[in-house]
């Protein structure tokens, strides 16, 4: 499909999931693929690893048309966008421009939340299954709508980031 994508990694500003980034980063560095680093964050953004990173995108000024998937990192503080209007309508503008979306961990109970999905069966932290409100829990590991992928946990970034790019290119 798009021969040198580019894609987006939102991280949380505080809790996001430090195994998860490293795995995904690492698999897009090796495959050559350039991604950026979204969050609301000014300054930096801490891992549940006490790790710290810059993004070099502001969730208030981000423009979605210069990318082809975003992923959404977990951990447990992706929660706490839930309410966030900014990171809505950029998933939604994701979702309208037909591009993909992929969500780890917690950050299915977000695109749950947006509507992104509905009345499908998808996956997430099992420990969080009961945030859903729109679709239905499934113990798969990774689970596939369309363009939407979301994995469970850290154990699935690597197959996720591998799905992503297998679609992508």
């Amino acid at each position: 499909m798009t021969k040198n994508p580019h894609i987006v990694l939102f991280l949380a500003e505080n809790n996001f999931s430090d195994i998860e980034y490293i795995k995904i980063k690492n698999r897009l560095t090796n495959e050559k693929i350039p991604f950026s680093i979204l969050s609301i964050s000014n300054n930096y953004c801490k891992s549940d690893k006490n790790r710290t990173l810059a993004p070099n995108l502001k969730l208030y000024n981000f423009k979605p048309l210069n990318f082809d998937a975003l992923i959404l990192v977990g951990g447990s503080g992706i929660l706490n966008y839930l309410e966030n209007e900014l990171l809505k309508k950029i998933v939604i503008t994701f979702k309208e421009q037909n591009k993909y979306i992929a969500a780890i961990c917690s950050a299915p109970i977000l695109l749950d939340n947006f509507n992104i999905l509905r009345n499908s069966e998808i996956t997430c932290y099992p420990e969080n299954k009961h945030l859903l409100k729109n679709n239905t829990f499934t113990s798969k590991t990774i689970t596939i709508h369309d363009k939407i992928i979301c994995a469970q946990s850290y154990n699935e970034a690597i197959e996720m980031v591998n799905l992503l790019i297998k679609k992508l290119r």
